[in-house]
């Protein structure tokens, strides 16, 4: 009994064609988001208005932000991290390298990144967020608008390192807060939301428990 058939040189060509194919095919052929995102972990689906995405427990109170209506959650990580930078400033370039004043600091962090319905601003992303977070005891850090904010390019690629944050200059919002919540060493929540050229609005969201 023979366990082999012979194969024409023409399917032997054709198989060849398509293992090479497969071998030598670009990343960017997965798709942006697969090269884009950084997330250890990664979730996608819309955000109801009703839903608390961020809940973080003090004495007595606690930090509870709302999502935005029908907002896509493109991804979602939450680790613990030692070296978290918060931007308290623009980007600058100093002797070549580019600069930003910040706060370094260590703890469990949430990070998610969404895009917003096609008929909302990145003005109503990041005020639905910002405005969510008076109801706390606040300071704030660092807030800016538009080209104030500089480059967003720095932004998406040397502060957050997600692709789909690289927007124009004049369509972006970002702010950085400390809440005060008792029986914490602080909340610190960063927002920055863009329009991208392609008419899409993304929205970066994060929120770092600092550790004692």
């Amino acid at each position: 009994m023979t366990f082999f058939r012979a194969v024409s040189p023409a399917a032997n060509s054709v198989c060849f064609l398509v293992v090479l194919l497969v071998l030598v095919s670009p990343a960017w052929a997965l798709g942006e988001r697969s090269v884009s995102v950084t997330a250890a972990s990664s979730g996608q689906g819309s955000a109801p208005a009703d839903e608390t995405l961020v809940s973080v427990a003090g004495e007595g109170v606690s930090l509870q932000l709302d999502g935005f209506t029908g907002a896509n959650l493109e991804s979602y990580s939450s680790e613990y991290i030692r070296d978290y930078l918060v931007a308290l400033g623009t980007y600058r370039k100093i002797r070549g390298l580019w600069r930003v004043d910040e706060l370094r600091l260590s703890g469990d962090l949430q990070r998610r990144t969404f895009r917003l319905p096609d008929n909302h601003t990145a003005r109503d992303g990041f005020l639905h967020y910002a405005r969510q977070l008076q109801k706390y005891p606040l300071r704030e850090l660092f807030v800016c608008e538009s080209r104030d904010c500089g480059e967003s390019n720095n932004w998406a690629n040397n502060h957050f390192n997600i692709l789909q944050l690289y927007g124009l200059d004049q369509y972006q919002y970002y702010g950085a807060y400390e809440v005060m919540l008792p029986g914490t060493n602080g909340v610190y929540v960063t927002i920055y939301a863009v329009l991208r050229g392609n008419k899409r609005v993304y929205l970066q969201l994060e929120v770092l428990t600092a550790a004692p």
